[in-house]
């Protein structure tokens, strides 16, 4: 997809999107594939960029001039893609401006809601993690001893940077996480829109059996529900979307190759999200019709995630199960055997490996 135009070309009733940089082309990305009729003009002030480690009056001034700049130019409605600038500024700046102004938050509830028993990592930048907004939400979802906060900020320069990998990034995220157990991570939440470009670091360090959260999703699904109860929506047939940076015309260059590195990105991984749902249910097929004891197949399927929502640890299989110590990880090392002599003919053990 590339609908880029020339922001002249854009002379009113478009949808500003404005971060401190270049993070939130990530959203820019999303909104244009999900509003492909919609004109966008993107701004990123990586000038002045990280915002995560200014004061909140500082954020604030400078979100607010980037958000007058759109209303002055004729924007139907601005997404600040900066967590941020959100909670430094958005609650004042709805106060001022009359447009609609729709702001990110980072995916914490659906996280919460998809946790199971292990704890889940807030990655942002140290602002966000200090003020009220976020605190707020931690409390209200009454679930804040699983919560680990885990400031970021180095990561910001790293995407301003175009590094999106590779032994500087890696190393940092490891020392990041140098303090904390692995294994009792389940879920990261990505609490800057800078970080969505280093999932894969993410995964690499930390291991594919967790899960990723971000808030496009939820500022996208907002942005359309806004367009639509306000009549605001472009009677347009094709829209487009032009990228403006306060540094350089190289950040404006690097800004759009992003766009196509996140659009690459996201669609390696529905290729990916498809190639392992259909392996997923072969190997549950082949399990199901091995020559095996049928409790043991009741066993596999759960310990896998072949018969349910998630994949049982060995606290719910033993609970499950009536099995405890010796007895418990004889019988988990017994399922992996079985597992193990059914699939390898087939290949496809390295999918059971990702539960």
């Amino acid at each position: 997809m590339n609908n880029s135009i020339n922001v002249e070309m854009i002379m009113k009733e478009f949808i500003g999107v404005f971060d401190s940089g270049m993070g939130g082309v990530t959203v820019l990305s999303d909104l244009v594939e999900a509003l492909p009729e919609e004109n966008f003009i993107y701004f990123g002030d990586s000038i002045n960029a990280p915002y995560g480690i200014k004061s909140r009056k500082e954020v604030s001034s400078l979100t607010e001039t980037a958000i007058q700049n759109f209303v002055d130019r004729g924007a139907k409605a601005v997404v600040i893609a900066c967590n941020t600038a959100t909670s430094a500024a958005i609650d004042r700046l709805r106060d001022k401006f009359e447009i609609p102004i729709i702001g990110m938050e980072p995916a914490i509830k659906p996280a919460i809601e998809a946790n199971r028993r292990g704890n889940i990592v807030v990655m942002a930048t140290p602002m966000t993690l200090k003020l009220d907004k976020f605190n707020h939400l931690i409390k209200r979802l009454r679930r804040s001893s699983q919560v680990i906060k885990l400031p970021s900020p180095d990561l910001v320069s790293y995407v301003e940077n175009g590094i999106l990998n590779g032994e500087a990034v890696e190393n940092y995220v490891i020392e990041l996480f140098s303090e904390h157990d692995l294994d009792s991570i389940e879920s990261i939440v990505l609490g800057c829109t800078h970080f969505l470009y280093l999932r894969e670091v993410f995964f690499k360090i930390i291991g594919r059996k967790i899960q990723i959260f971000d808030g496009n999703s939820g500022t996208v699904n907002r942005v359309i529900q806004i367009l639509s109860e306000l009549n605001l929506e472009s009677q347009g047939v094709t829209g487009g979307y032009a990228i403006e940076n306060s540094e350089s015309e190289d950040k404006v260059r690097l800004s759009y190759q992003l766009f196509e590195t996140y659009q690459k990105m996201k669609e390696t991984q529905r290729q990916a999200i498809e190639n392992q749902a259909f392996r997923k249910e072969k190997v549950k097929e082949m399990i199901e019709n091995a020559d095996i004891d049928s409790r043991y197949k009741e066993m596999i399927l759960l310990r896998y995630g072949l018969a349910s929502d998630h994949a049982f640890s060995a606290e719910e299989f033993g609970k499950k199960f009536k099995l405890k110590g010796k007895k418990l990880k004889e019988e988990l090392d017994k399922v992996e055997r079985l597992t193990f002599n059914v699939l390898r003919t087939a290949r496809l053990y390295d999918i059971i490996n990702c539960y």
